[in-house]
């Protein structure tokens, strides 16, 4: 990390700056990447960062709430469409080509090598 920052002090910036590593990394004098990889090499770091992003989340999902029952349409559109999916709460969208008929793709100008891999993504896909 260049400078010497202890996990303490990590630990504690990145409480104060609710888990952003670049508002971290500007205030202990480090680089995003030096707090990234020290994060990736230490898994009591993840933990903890995975926690105060939760707390974030939870605020985050109070809020929500709140404007859920006050009656705000944008929160309770959005609530709906995320959390009430398995109620049919979604939004679809269809794609068709020209006057509603089939979308069509002109791949005459793609080489054999690419062709060979967007067959083998898409048989990966539909498995």
């Amino acid at each position: 990390m260049g400078r010497r920052v202890t996990k303490k002090q990590l630990i504690a910036t990145l409480e104060k700056t609710g888990g952003l590593i670049s508002l971290a990394a500007r205030e202990l004098g480090v680089t995003r990447q030096a707090i990234h990889k020290r994060i990736n090499d230490d898994d009591s770091l993840r933990a903890e960062l995975a926690e105060i992003r939760e707390v974030d989340l939870d605020i985050a999902e109070a809020k929500l709430k709140q404007s859920i029952r006050k009656g705000d349409s944008w929160a309770v559109k959005f609530f709906l469409q995320t959390l009430g999916r398995e109620r049919g709460y979604v939004t679809r969208s269809e794609t068709t080509g020209a006057d509603g008929g089939p979308v069509r793709v002109d791949l005459s100008s793609v080489s054999d090598a690419d062709l060979a891999k967007l067959t083998a993504a898409v048989e990966k896909g539909t498995q």
